[in-house]
Formats: structure tokens, sequence, C-alpha cells
């Protein structure tokens, strides 16, 4: 069964290009707001959500911060796809829950590839908080390392 994405921008037309040469690989459902993103996520199951940060009826950091909290949502995996190019943006991203972030424009083969990594992302060791996992790693103690290495490798 494909995953099923959640693209949630503005415009269409940067994107749709995009879509077309991954549809073999996933299943795209667009929303052009955060409010059609939330009508959309009542009604259907996504794997991941490629979000733009500057949506036309708010902040999408906010919304990933809604969506990484919620109980029924924090599942799904979030990767930015955004024109905000500046590396605290990125580190904001990242320590919200976000598991990936590219800037516009970015080609084809590096939104796969990071979809891909969020998709594939491991489930973390019983007690770590979910969140930029550069910076929480060093945090955990060496046999939860060891746990987590080896979930890595299965």
């Amino acid at each position: 069964m494909k995953r099923h994405i959640l693209c949630l921008d503005k415009v269409d037309a940067e994107i749709g290009k995009i879509q077309k040469e991954m549809s073999l690989s996933w299943d795209w459902t667009n929303a052009h707001t955060i409010v059609e993103a939330k009508r959309k996520l009542a009604n259907e199951k996504f794997d991941l959500i490629l979000m733009e940060a500057d949506l036309d009826d708010g902040d999408g950091f906010h919304f990933c911060s809604w969506l990484t909290s919620h109980p029924i949502y924090r599942s799904i995996a979030v990767v930015f796809l955004t024109e905000r190019d500046g590396e605290i943006e990125k580190k904001h991203a990242l320590k919200l829950g976000a598991r990936g972030y590219l800037t516009k424009p970015s080609s084809a083969t590096a939104i796969k590839e990071a979809i891909t990594k969020a998709l594939l992302a491991p489930k973390m060791p019983e007690g770590f908080i979910e969140g930029n996992l550069n910076n929480q790693l060093v945090d955990l103690d060496e046999s939860s390392q060891d746990q987590f290495a080896e979930k890595l490798s299965n």
C-alpha cells in the first residue's frame, strides 16, 4: 500500500510537477490553508505532511507544533519545503519535531530523499522525547544509545 502525503502549500504549480514524478511512490492530497489541512486530517489518514512555513491563514511553525504535540497526529512526519532559508528557521522547525527542512527551490531528488528519510525514521526507544534527533541522542545513556543503534540497523 502506498504512503499518503498531505502537501500543505499555498501554490500548486511549484509542487504539481514534483508530485507527478513521485505519484508512483506515494499518494498525494493537497491543501492550501491550515484550515483545509485540519479538515483533511480529520477525514483521512496521512503518513507525512510536506508543508510551507508561510501560509495565508497562519504560520506553518505553529501548525507543526500543534501537530507534533497532538495525541492523534503526532505520529505524522513533517517535512518543511519553504522559501525561508535561514538557519534559525531550520533549527526551530527541527526543534518543533519536523523530520526534514528543505528550501525552495529544491530538486525532485532532494524532496524525494527527505520524504523517504522522514518516512523511514525509526520509532524512538521508550522514554525518548520526539524532536530533533541530533540534539537528543547525546542525552541518552549508553544503554539507550545501544538500543537506538540496534533499531537503526534492523
